[in-house]
């Protein structure tokens, strides 16, 4: 049982450190939190220093916290406290609605959104609503174009960590996921979940019109245009229409600086109102 000799005269609930009963007196004395300590990297504001300094590490990357059990290491101690549930199995939060229990509280808070519909993150560009802080400021970067998240190995960035995460494994060729039914490693837990259908059996996304089974619901997608017909994707340049994302890419290479007399057809009748060359890369 972790010691939290620093207890609230008002509540009398305990805290392990001091700089926590700081903060919650406040919510008793209905102060508002004065944040005077910035991040001179990347200017977000802070009301105590001990905050600040778990900040920094992810600036830096240190993660000096490390776990007894498995010697995992973590910035801050939430995280290490979340962590060291997974060994013990514990899950004090239960939500009342459909007993599902959290390790965490916070994690609760989100799942109860669930039932509420509750999504009070809002974007203030599109107005479109998020049930988590955390996925307002991944879609926000949808608008700004902002990838704060670089490789150390290519420096190609990334708008989300968990992006770069993965793109990591392709240098180094870590594969953590393991399947328990023939040991075969994946780099993504998405990869694994996607194998262990080979196991099981299941067959989620069955194309209705000729019984073809997918791993995953875009590909059925992709694989029912096939039957409708339908081609969403359009060449800028030619407006020749593609089926997929991916043929459409593949064929906008024939516009980036190819003779015109080589260009198929439509293109060549959009080519012959350029001088020489397409050059659109």
């Amino acid at each position: 049982m972790v010691d939290k000799p620093h207890v609230c005269k008002q509540c009398g609930k305990g805290f392990a450190e001091s700089h926590a009963l700081t903060k919650h007196t406040k919510k008793h004395l209905g102060q508002p939190r004065e944040k005077r300590h910035l991040c001179t990297i990347c200017g977000q504001r802070f009301g105590e220093p001990f905050y600040l300094n778990i900040h920094m590490r992810k600036h830096t990357g240190e993660r000096p916290l490390i776990c007894a059990t498995c010697g995992k290491s973590f910035a801050d101690p939430r995280s290490l406290k979340a962590h060291h549930m997974t060994h013990t199995g514990e899950r004090p939060h239960k939500c009342n609605l459909c007993g599902k229990a959290f390790s965490q509280s916070v994690n609760l808070i989100k799942h109860i959104r669930i039932h509420t519909g509750e999504k009070p993150y809002v974007c203030s560009e599109c107005g479109k609503c998020f049930t988590q802080s955390s996925s307002l400021d991944k879609h926000a970067r949808t608008h700004t174009g902002e990838k704060p998240y670089s490789c150390e190995h290519c420096l190609k960035r990334f708008a989300e960590k968990g992006t770069l995460v993965h793109h990591i494994r392709t240098h180094t060729g870590e594969k953590p996921y393991v399947c328990d039914q023939c040991g075969k490693c994946f780099a993504s837990s998405y990869e694994l979940k996607l194998h262990d259908r080979k196991h099981s059996g299941v067959k989620a996304n069955i194309c209705s019109a000729c019984g073809k089974d997918f791993a995953t619901k875009s590909n059925l997608s992709v694989h029912m245009r096939t039957h409708s017909g339908e081609k969403p994707y359009q060449c800028a340049v030619c407006r020749r229409a593609f089926a997929d994302n991916g043929s459409l890419k593949k064929h906008l290479k024939v516009h980036q600086s190819v003779p015109i007399q080589t260009l198929p057809d439509p293109c060549v009748e959009i080519g012959l109102n350029e001088r020489l060359y397409f050059n659109l890369s």
